[in-house]
């Protein structure tokens, strides 16, 4: 059975309590994004840390409705509604009903980059800037924002013609990825490997999006454009660096994490995360974490053979998802956000190693996949049966907290694909 997602007392390594920090002066958060594992470890993080949450969601059911620490979940117009969450967004913040809106998805980091001025202060000079949340949010200004910061990065293209594409792929060389400009509008895969021109010619085309993010696209009518990136040999794990800046820029906390696990195995989604010890890469990511964002929550991922040649290949400003991993390990990133917010946020103790988290739903059927479907059965096994072996923390389960987090874990099989 993993361990719970924080441990009641403080174990070896871990993040300085800072229920003492936070006070009447505290924010008041606001959470949205309730059937994500990530907004659910950020709700414990923060109810433990003696911060006042509120919860909302546009549908009364979710995981995040069951769990302990919710009073009641309060109605919102869906955030991927582009037209109505901006807007009900800055009433609320304007009434005061809360203060700060938790960073929990990309579609969120959008919204707060939008309504960062009807924030207070002191807590808005402690968010990162509009042009900031959205150089990250925005793969094509990544790209930029990387060659500003002189931080390896890909080759990107932003074509918006078929025409302009086959020119660019040129010069990107082939196999490239063509993928999505941003999560906000994913069509249900983060990337797809590009062989040669013919392919690139049957599948280059604009996405299809739902009418509620018309105003997203009426105000970045590129989006809809897939674009072109290097490929990157997937031999090597995929690291990423996570962590706290405070305001002045200072490292609070930081931890590295090894992609052990993901599907489809060279361009999907991570099922199952180890703890990465080297200092240098931590680092490394601190660094290039601090250069394009400045301050805040963030997760900064890479892909290369070793530090030197790494390249960064995707940067989130918000509660990660393996940020419940984080806590299982000693970074209580959530509170010390909260409490950083506040101006009293502590530095954390090194995170606890040897580690594994799975997220237990998507990890179990897609190698229970690659074990019936073949080839090399044997080999697929023994490295599953050794992930699990090793693993403290499923995304989701806490103990504490069990029927949320139960729900959590098997809410993903709504939608098996």
């Amino acid at each position: 059975m993993p361990s719970p997602t924080d441990a009641p007392a403080a174990a070896p390594g871990a993040a300085p309590s800072v229920t003492q920090d936070v006070t009447r002066a505290a924010p008041r958060i606001a959470l949205f994004d309730v059937n994500y594992p990530s907004t659910l470890a950020m709700l414990r993080s923060l109810v433990r840390a003696g911060a006042a949450v509120s919860v909302y969601a546009p549908r009364s059911h979710s995981p995040l409705r069951y769990s302990r620490y919710v009073d009641r979940v309060r109605p919102c117009p869906p955030p991927d509604d582009y037209d109505a969450f901006p807007r009900w967004l800055e009433q609320r913040l304007a009434a005061g009903e809360f203060d700060v809106p938790a960073a929990t998805s990309d579609v969120l980091v959008y919204h707060i980059a939008q309504a960062r001025q009807h924030v207070a202060e002191p807590w808005r000079s402690r968010l990162p800037t509009r042009d900031a949340l959205l150089d990250v949010l925005f793969k094509n200004r990544l790209a930029a924002a990387c060659a500003r910061h002189a931080i390896p990065t890909p080759i990107t293209k932003a074509p918006t013609s078929l025409d302009e594409a086959m020119a660019d792929a040129e010069q990107v060389g082939y196999p490239l990825i063509l993928k999505p400009r941003s999560h906000m509008c994913d069509p249900g895969q983060r990337g797809a490997r590009i062989d040669g021109p013919d392919e690139l010619r049957e599948r280059f085309a604009p996405l299809r999006l739902p009418n509620a993010q018309q105003n997203l696209i009426d105000a970045h009518p590129d989006l809809v454009w897939p674009l072109l990136q290097q490929y990157i040999d997937h031999r090597h794990p995929q690291r990423s660096g996570s962590g706290l800046l405070a305001a002045d820029g200072r490292v609070l906390a930081a931890a590295a994490t090894i992609k052990a696990d993901q599907s489809p195995t060279a361009t999907g989604v991570g099922t199952a995360f180890a703890s990465d010890a080297d200092t240098d890469f931590i680092r490394q990511a601190a660094d290039a974490a601090g250069r394009l964002l400045g301050r805040g929550l963030f997760e900064i991922e890479f892909l290369g053979a070793d530090t030197d040649t790494a390249m960064v290949i995707d940067v989130n400003a918000r509660a990660f998802g393996q940020i419940g991993f984080d806590i299982s390990r000693g970074n209580n990133l959530p509170a010390l956000w909260h409490a950083s917010l506040n101006a009293a946020a502590p530095a954390s103790g090194a995170p606890r190693q040897n580690v594994v988290s799975l997220d237990p739903g998507p990890f179990l059927l897609a190698n229970l996949t690659r074990i019936v479907t073949g080839p090399d059965r044997r080999r697929w096994l023994a490295r599953a049966w050794r992930l699990i072996r090793r693993s403290r923390h499923w995304r989701g389960w806490d103990w504490r907290d069990p029927l949320a987090g139960l729900l959590t874990l098997v809410w993903p099989l709504r939608h098996p694909s």
